[in-house]
């Protein structure tokens, strides 16, 4: 009777958390979806409109490893609850907003209070399932993040043309605080693998553990080749998906907007179904080193698919080429699955929230800095030409050079992945 009590709590326990991710991957591109009205709300730019739905990202990257730090001594609970909560009231407050300032403060909010969600799902698998099912568990939750991508991208859409931004906002606000009170309700951090430890930190003791416990981490060579691995592969994900893909398939391939957008789409399907498998594939095999390797070589095939589409514009074989490029581009998407096991056994158990943290935030740097990279070589061979007004045309040979870097990041990905440790505490 016990163990089906603590089986059903455990399915809860998961079930919440996994809601909660999808709640917060929803709130990553939302704001992005409403792009037309934002900007004839507030009569800004199109660059102010990508300002504000990007300020997330901000707050959301910084408070990474305090988070790490807050789910390793208060709980998941505790995280979860307060996250949600925080991200929903941050979403009444965008609603509600009348200015840009108010409403770039309410994203700023956001990114701050959904920061640790991930990092308290991860905890509450840790202590509620056998390590066994961490990988599998952590893919079914990035699973259902990307459900709420995709949930972003086409139903909210809907709804926002058919009742406007304010109110769904106002929807989605009201729901996200719904989840919290049932995070609050039902969500505990006593399960099977708990330990006596979990404490309630005063400021200055999270900045404490935050602060020791980031050189602690970033001393243990165990430590760096995950780190690097990954924000070198999400680098480049973001590079093509988030700001150089479809630019790249309308100017060199003469793709429509619209169909190019679809394509795009690949990639999140892709590593939706990806997630899942490389999750029980990693637990299943228990060689992470290997699974990471694959993955980033999926990237790095995904790149040379590009790179050889270049010369050959309006092809079918090229698009065919392309969808193909897509699909391996998500999947390579999943190998922070590997990652993230091999940083959590490389650290105390003690770090690990903390560890998976800083992991975490080294995705989003990769992506700043690949963004501007990549950025810069195609600003330096801009011939002069427009596409159309106000947005300049790059030729074959400018796309040609970014994303040639981007295959150079990935192949020391897989170098870093080559490096990698089962164990590195020791």
């Amino acid at each position: 009777m016990q163990k089906r009590n603590i089986g059903g709590r455990a399915f809860i326990v998961f079930a919440l958390g996994a809601a909660s991710h999808y709640a917060v991957m929803f709130n990553r591109v939302a704001a992005g979806q409403m792009f037309p009205q934002l900007m004839a709300e507030f009569n800004t730019t199109g660059v102010g409109v990508a300002a504000l739905s990007s300020i997330y990202y901000y707050t959301y990257s910084i408070m990474q490893v305090p988070a790490g730090a807050l789910a390793d001594t208060l709980g998941p609970r505790k995280l979860l609850s307060s996250g949600l909560l925080i991200g929903g009231l941050a979403w009444l407050l965008f609603a509600s907003a009348r200015t840009l300032t108010i409403a770039s403060i309410a994203r700023l909010i956001a990114g701050f209070g959904l920061a640790g969600i991930f990092l308290g799902l991860l905890k509450s698998i840790e202590l509620w399932f056998p390590a066994k099912k961490y990988g599998t568990l952590t893919g079914i939750s990035t699973f259902f993040g990307n459900l709420g991508v995709a949930t972003a991208m086409f139903p909210f859409v809907i709804l926002v043309n058919a009742i406007g931004w304010r109110a769904s906002s106002y929807a989605v606000g009201g729901l996200t605080v719904t989840l919290a009170a049932l995070v609050w309700l039902f969500v505990r951090d006593e399960g099977p693998n708990y330990r006596e430890g979990l404490k309630k930190p005063g400021l200055v003791s999270i900045l404490k553990t935050s602060f020791y416990g980031l050189v602690e981490v970033l001393k243990n060579k165990g430590s760096l080749p995950p780190f690097f691995g990954f924000m070198l592969i999400f680098g480049g994900l973001m590079t093509f998906t988030g700001l150089w893909g479809v630019p790249f398939m309308m100017q060199v391939h003469g793709i429509a907007q619209s169909v190019a957008g679809s394509l795009m789409m690949l990639t999140t399907a892709g590593g939706a179904l990806a997630a899942v498998f490389v999750g029980w594939l990693t637990d299943r095999s228990g060689r992470p080193k290997l699974m990471f390797c694959l993955l980033a070589g999926m990237q790095a095939l995904a790149w040379l698919i590009i790179l050889w589409t270049i010369g050959r514009p309006g092809e079918e074989t090229s698009t065919v080429a392309l969808c193909v490029a897509m699909v391996s581009m998500g999947v390579s998407n999943s190998s922070f699955l590997p990652a993230f096991v091999i940083m959590r056994k490389a650290n105390r158990p003690e770090m690990s929230s903390l560890a998976q943290g800083l992991n975490n935030a080294s995705g989003f740097i990769g992506a700043i800095a690949m963004q501007a990279a990549v950025s810069a070589i195609m600003d330096y061979g801009w011939g002069g030409e427009y596409f159309t007004e106000g947005v300049r045309f790059y030729s074959a040979a400018a796309y040609r050079g970014g994303f040639t870097a981007c295959l150079a990041a990935v192949s020391l990905a897989i170098v870093s992945g080559l490096l990698m440790t089962r164990d590195a505490r020791g």
